[in-house]
């Protein structure tokens, strides 16, 4: 069941991307999802009591979720990188509100948190701005 979201409440997004995942063999492709499906689950664990909607995978090669403070972020961008092999990944984290209904999962949700990440995200693939991680 959604709970409110608290409008004062701040929360911290993060939405992770994997580099030309569109280029990968379809055989390829096929074990980087099934990773990608089981890295879901791990980033859950490691998010521990910071996490406030499961992430999810988003669309594809796309994946999201959203923490109460961000305490777990070092631990979450470390599982992240090495979760997914030697597959290159983009990672934008966005703090602020949820203008949405809290989610158990983190899709179906809105506010400046979500639109801060997905910017970062946006920027970074725009301005080739340094290595992706």
């Amino acid at each position: 069941m959604a709970k409110p979201s608290g409008s004062a409440e701040l929360y911290v997004a993060l939405i992770g991307d994997l580099v030309a995942s569109r280029q990968l063999q379809p055989r390829d492709r096929r074990g980087t999802q099934h990773g990608l499906v089981a890295l879901m689950r791990e980033l859950d664990d490691v998010a521990g009591d910071d996490l406030a909607s499961r992430f999810a995978i988003a669309s594809g090669d796309e994946f999201q979720g959203l923490l109460r403070s961000g305490d777990a972020l070092p631990d979450l961008l470390w599982r992240a990188r090495t979760g997914v092999g030697s597959t290159a990944i983009r990672i934008g984290i966005g703090r602020g509100r949820i203008h949405t209904d809290l989610q158990p999962e983190a899709l179906g949700m809105d506010g400046p948190a979500f639109h801060r990440a997905r910017e970062a995200i946006l920027r970074s693939k725009d301005e080739s701005r340094g290595a992706p991680m």
